[in-house]
């Protein structure tokens, strides 16, 4: 079964350095090439702050955390920052799947229950 949470990554501080449209460029790539990364978006141009969202899916929270921390890591290199922010996730509820390297079979799951 796998988990799904999504990720926010806010800089605490004003951001000067710019680089949005590379970032997202770079996080759009990420999104198409691995399917546990979703919906990811660079936000705050226009107030002079970034925030990196992103939905992740991993067989447990943990695998989440550090798939996203890596996603992370990779982005805000991109602006010369060698440690992103520390996130803030929310649990993202919808219908669970299997889609992990060992699905459970559906009559395995049927007669547990």
């Amino acid at each position: 079964m796998t988990t799904t949470r999504r990720f926010s990554f806010e800089w605490p501080a004003p951001w000067s350095r710019g680089h949005y449209k590379q970032m997202q460029r770079r996080l759009d790539y990420l999104c198409q090439a691995y399917w546990w990364f979703d919906d990811g978006i660079i936000e705050g141009e226009p107030f002079g702050r970034l925030l990196l969202g992103v939905t992740v899916s991993a067989r447990d929270q943990w695998w989440c955390l550090q798939r996203a921390t890596d996603l992370a890591t990779e982005i805000f290199a991109i602006a010369g920052v060698r440690r992103p922010p520390y996130p803030v996730w929310d649990k993202v509820e919808g219908p669970r799947n299997s889609r992990s390297r060992y699905a459970t079979p559906a009559e395995y799951v049927a007669a547990s229950d």
